[in-house]
């Protein structure tokens, strides 16, 4: 995910037009987030299961989320759309949820294999 990642952050630089110093403040608040959302991954995991039954529905759902936000940041927006503060809030947005995606599914995949 290191290539999809630089990708990303390329498509954010060139298309969406933010600058270094944005991508660096939008990558610090999602440092902070990625530590809380492995945890909140695996108790939404357990409550869909223990809910349920199962995760696999739960895979599933989030699977279509995941797909959208990998595609999403390389659709061309509105110039105001994605500029300025705006364009940080939408690139921590993306890396945040694909990130979210990514946990969900780590943590469900794993409790599916036991």
């Amino acid at each position: 995910t290191l290539l999809f990642g630089n990708l990303h952050m390329l498509s954010f630089l060139n298309m969406h037009h933010i600058t270094l110093a944005q991508v660096a403040s939008a990558q610090l608040i999602f440092m902070i987030w990625n530590v809380l959302n492995d945890i909140l991954a695996g108790y939404w995991s357990d409550s869909h299961a223990a809910r349920y039954g199962s995760r696999v529905g739960f895979v599933g759902g989030v699977q279509i989320v995941w797909a959208v936000t990998t595609v999403l940041p390389f659709v061309p927006m509105s110039g105001s759309a994605t500029q300025g503060l705006a364009g940080t809030g939408y690139y921590l947005l993306c890396i945040s949820v694909q990130d979210l995606c990514l946990s969900l599914v780590g943590a469900a995949r794993g409790a599916l294999a036991n």
